[in-house]
């Protein structure tokens, strides 16, 4: 007999792992991948649950807005040498100019000065961003729903995400057995289970490279040594992630700067190629808050969706970001016929719309399917 595990609340709320009998084998599981971007994490809340929120200032900024963020700005005045570049940064940017565009030319540019500031900028965004997932909120209500209904529901699904927070992780660490944690502490974590994988592909905040000493700490080290070429196997999970560091060493960002132009993962080895093993026999995609800009994760579906049955997509309110998003999509040949023809249904233009209009209709649609 096969057996899954579910969750049940005893008296006193204490919540127990436990087996029960399931009719479907674990192969049969239908499957869906859900490529999530900046929007995701950035509307993770229904927008008038403010009794959700911790610090409603420390929400998850979209990339594009960043030098207008008033808590990334405050944070800044704690590191300088990153502050400069932004600064600078800020100056230029303007309709014509993006951010990327603009922070792209300064980790190019040909200063030696300009270039050894720009090593300080990862280490400000993991710190600010280590700082929004514990500060934000410890209830992200879409979060929370969008992997209820899916994984909850027996869908074998990938989390696909390019973004730098730990909110969600912290989510889909409430659906794997064993003792209650908040964390993915090791490297295999993230796809040991047989009901979903995590794969983030541009990094995280818990996420380093060893360099320097934890009395030392990376500022001296960048300072005195520079920056050593590193390799994505070398990635390894903080003990600490505040301070970012393991113990025996300090560790060095492993994040993917948000430039013009990125290309490349940042991510172990080991997750890049589990999650190429699920998409190829993969049919469903949710895109949520993804810009479809992204050229690495266009080719990664490009070389491994095989065939499309169904894909919903969920953008944010702006005028053009739905035709924009499904222009780039269709880069994608698998996506072209199913996008052609895609329903009013399937389209959102709020992460919070979404869970409460058509997040069901999808569980229930693949589901079904597979009954």
């Amino acid at each position: 007999m096969n057996v899954t595990a579910c969750v049940v609340t005893l008296a006193g709320n204490e919540r127990r792992w436990v087996l029960v009998p399931c009719e479907r084998a674990v192969g049969e599981m239908p499957k869906l991948a859900i490529i999530l971007g900046a929007g995701a994490s950035f509307d993770c809340c229904p927008p008038e649950r403010k009794d959700l929120l911790k610090q409603p200032e420390m929400q998850p900024p979209i990339v594009s807005e960043m030098l207008e963020n008033k808590a990334f700005n405050e944070f800044l005045s704690t590191h300088l040498d990153a502050a400069d570049v932004l600064s600078d940064v800020r100056a230029e940017t303007s309709p014509e100019v993006s951010f990327e565009v603009a922070l792209r030319s300064r980790q190019d540019s040909s200063n030696e000065h300009i270039r050894s500031k720009m090593l300080f900028v990862p280490i400000a965004l993991q710190q600010f961003f280590f700082r929004v997932s514990e500060d934000y909120t410890n209830q992200p209500e879409n979060y929370s729903a969008l992997v209820g209904r899916t994984v909850g529901r027996g869908i074998t699904t990938a989390f696909v995400t390019v973004n730098y927070d730990a909110i969600l992780d912290k989510v889909l660490c409430r659906y794997r057995p064993g003792p209650r944690d908040d964390r993915l502490r090791t490297v295999g974590s993230y796809f040991e289970s047989t009901d979903w994988l995590l794969a983030k592909l541009h990094g995280s905040v818990d996420w380093g490279y060893r360099y320097g000493t934890p009395t030392e700490g990376i500022a001296s080290t960048l300072l005195t040594q520079g920056l050593r070429t590193f390799d994505r196997a070398e990635i390894e999970i903080a003990d600490d992630p505040h301070g970012l560091r393991i113990a025996s060493a300090a560790l060095y960002p492993a994040l993917a700067l948000p430039v013009a132009g990125k290309y490349g993962f940042v991510c172990p080895p080991s997750h890049e190629a589990a999650l190429v093993e699920f998409l190829q026999d993969c049919s469903n995609f949710l895109f949520v808050g993804f810009s479809a800009k992204d050229l690495d994760v266009l080719e990664m579906l490009s070389d491994n969706v095989r065939s499309v049955q169904r894909v919903w997509i969920v953008t944010g309110d702006n005028d053009g970001d739905m035709e924009g998003v499904i222009d780039q999509l269709q880069e994608v040949e698998a996506f072209r016929s199913e996008l052609a023809g895609i329903l009013p249904e399937q389209t959102y233009t709020s992460f919070t719309d979404f869970v409460r209009g058509g997040l069901n209709d999808l569980a229930n649609s693949i589901v079904g399917d597979s009954d």
